[in-house]
């Protein structure tokens, strides 16, 4: 297997307001975000959302519904250098 070569990988920290949600996300995790909200806020941000350059959520919606409904101000996102979701 030819490994690749360079990250595509960056982490930044982004108003959750500022990303935009994958309209044809297969998960409906509604029910969860109260759960995932009390786990952020009780152990912190650790793992990051997953969007494209253009600020598109690829992975994390639960984790965007619940840094909103916490009002964070700033939240973890590892940005991939690739185009839309659906094109992946």
């Amino acid at each position: 297997m030819k490994e690749a070569t360079g990250s595509r990988l960056r982490i930044r920290h982004v108003n959750p307001g500022k990303l935009k949600p994958w309209e044809d996300n297969p998960r409906v995790n509604g029910q969860a975000v109260g759960p995932v909200a009390r786990s952020i806020k009780r152990f912190g941000f650790n793992v990051p959302i997953v969007c494209n350059t253009e600020l598109r959520l690829i992975a994390g919606h639960t984790r965007w519904l619940a840094a909103k409904e916490l009002r964070l101000k700033k939240v973890p996102v590892m940005l991939l250098e690739i185009g839309e979701p659906d094109a992946v």
